[in-house]
């Protein structure tokens, strides 16, 4: 049997095109894709895998092989497996789907190719033929497990690796296939396995010529037989594939495959990968779709595999029970949450956090603060339809409780819980009160260095953790001792007043009575002067004059002393200015 359409033989070209031609390969390949990127237009059907399966069974023939599309006359090993592999990944009954037993009795044939008019059994395709066994549950005939160990054998080349016919150059899938038919027949033997593993180990020196398939291989090779890469090769590898971008879904399966075996993990942006999937799906088929000959889309078995095995091996994704189904994450550490899980593709998921605040002491709390990563919402209850792998953060914001304590006065709304981070600023409704002992608030008590004071009274602080703050306040006299200066004052010149007041009034008593004593002084010394004149002419006794004149002396001495009392001792002794 050959492959004859022109689609098969641009897939012969490159199964059998040695190392060196893969480059050029690959050039057709980047054409083809930016073809195909312009032809495919966006979907958003829900994956249907009933629907598919009904049409991988469509494909297999009256032969029990598999066609390549809808109408196609291709049947070969290389659909055959494709199917069986859909189909198992899937998990479907094979006898209940598709006819096994008209597959098994034509497991036997013996395929190849016509080379220069010669025909050549292909190793690779009697591979194919040997795992389609084991993926039917049997085990094939003696006579087909000799003949392929037998041209498995004759089919290895000077450099070690496996032609995909007898006598062709060596190729990476090729080898693949084989060394993966002889370990289920446990006859790897058959080969020089070492030679297998140079062949393989050389071609991966210069994996940057190499298509992320070809690299497959090699890698899924060495994987068979349990040999390891160079630690520091397989991250070179690893870190290539990560920045690899292939609008071509076949190509990005065998890039992430290859991840896989490296590190035992994937790294891509899946809903990128989801949605280039969802270009090339037919939802009137279920199938996956890829340019044919006419520049028009039609699903196939080959990128409908590639779809089905990439679907498989995403992250958060996985095929169960006919449903493509979504991992929805829903990430948070705090709180309880409900809707993480599985979710069938297109349907719709609740997602709630339980409670809002979480109290982690009495002075620190944590508090819902929205959703983030695939849903951006700040509702606690979010409904969203699941349409990819997600992953959702419920974010929190810790908060932190601020106290504001006066004994006098009160603030501006302060006490409560505020976000770390945030400032809080503190304001006395009063900073004095009382009269005439006065309270005026001083100074804050419990501030740190990020605080700011803005006025007399008021402060800006930054909410670090739990705060305590106190207005401290003193006591202020001031009032009460200027009143009391006042007041003595006040007194004082009131005093004063009366004093001068009395001292007036005396100073005019003093005056009329020292007035009065000068006259009568100047009375009784006019008296003694005529007593002298008088006795001087003999006009009186002396017995008269001599009594006389001591009541007259008497009385001016008398005088005399009395006027000693207004003497002014600021004037020398002289009496006061009114006398």
């Amino acid at each position: 049997m050959s492959l004859r359409s022109g689609a098969g033989i641009l897939l012969l070209l490159l199964l059998i095109a040695p190392i060196p031609q893969v480059a050029i390969a690959r050039e057709f390949i980047g054409t083809a894709r930016e073809i195909r990127a312009s032809q495919a237009q966006p979907r958003a059907s829900r994956f249907d895998l009933k629907k598919l399966v009904s049409f991988v069974a469509s494909l297999q023939g009256e032969d029990g092989y598999f066609m390549y599309s809808p109408g196609s006359n291709r049947r070969d090993p290389i659909g055959t497996l494709l199917a069986l592999e859909i189909l198992s990944e899937i998990g479907v009954d094979l006898k209940s789907t598709i006819n096994v037993d008209r597959l098994r009795d034509n497991l036997e044939w013996q395929w190849g190719y016509t080379i220069n008019r010669t025909w050549q059994p292909s190793a690779g395709l009697q591979a194919m033929n040997i795992v389609s066994y084991s993926l039917l549950g049997t085990a094939p005939p003696t006579t087909a497990r000799d003949y392929f160990v037998n041209l498995a054998r004759e089919s290895q080349n000077p450099d070690g690796g496996i032609g995909w016919y007898k006598g062709g150059a060596s190729a990476l899938w090729s080898t693949y296939f084989t060394i993966k038919a002889l370990k289920a027949l446990n006859a790897l033997n058959a080969v020089n396995v070492q030679a297998v593993l140079s062949y393989v180990k050389e071609s991966l020196v210069n994996y940057e010529s190499l298509t992320p398939q070809d690299l497959y291989y090699a890698l899924s090779t060495l994987d068979l037989l349990n040999n390891k890469l160079d630690p520091q090769l397989g991250n070179e590898l690893y870190d290539w594939l990560k920045g690899l971008k292939y609008s071509d879904y076949k190509q990005t399966y065998y890039a992430l495959a290859s991840m896989k075996i490296l590190k035992e993990k994937v790294e891509c942006n899946v809903a990128e990968v989801i949605e280039l999937l969802r270009k090339y799906y037919d939802p009137d088929t279920g199938g996956f779709q890829w340019l044919l000959a006419n520049n028009s889309l039609a699903p196939d078995i080959e990128h409908t595999w590639a779809a089905v095995k990439l679907l498989e091996l995403l992250p958060g994704v996985k095929l169960d029970n006919y449903k493509v189904k979504f991992y929805v994450y829903v990430q948070t550490p705090f709180s309880a949450i409900e809707g993480e899980g599985w979710y069938d593709d297109g349907t719709s998921a609740t997602v709630r956090v339980l409670s809002t605040i979480v109290q982690a002491s009495d002075e620190e709390r944590f508090v819902f603060n929205g959703w983030s990563g695939d849903i951006n919402e700040k509702d606690p209850v979010i409904m969203f339809t699941v349409d990819k792998p997600m992953t959702i953060y419920a974010n929190w914001k810790k908060q932190y409780y601020v106290e504001a304590y006066s004994d006098f006065s009160s603030f501006e709304g302060v006490t409560g819980w505020y976000d770390e981070g945030s400032y809080v600023r503190l304001k006395l409704r009063e900073t004095a009160l009382g009269f005439p002992i006065r309270k005026v608030f001083d100074h804050f008590e419990g501030l740190t260095s990020s605080d700011t004071v803005l006025s007399d009274g008021e402060v800006s602080i930054l909410v670090d953790g739990p705060r305590k703050v106190r207005a401290v306040w003193r006591t202020d006299y001031t009032p009460l001792f200027l009143i009391i200066t006042l007041t003595g004052v006040a007194v004082s010149v009131a005093l004063g007043v009366a004093i001068a007041k009395k001292r007036e009034a005396e100073r005019v008593a003093y005056s009329a009575r020292a007035k009065e004593l000068l006259a009568e002084l100047k009375k009784y010394e006019s008296y003694l002067s005529r007593l002298e004149e008088m006795r001087k002419n003999g006009l009186i006794s002396d017995r008269v004059y001599e009594e006389l004149r001591r009541e007259y002396q008497g009385n001016i001495d008398r005088i005399k002393e009395e006027i000693k009392k207004f003497e002014d001792p600021r004037n020398g002794g002289e009496v006061y200015a009114v006398l």
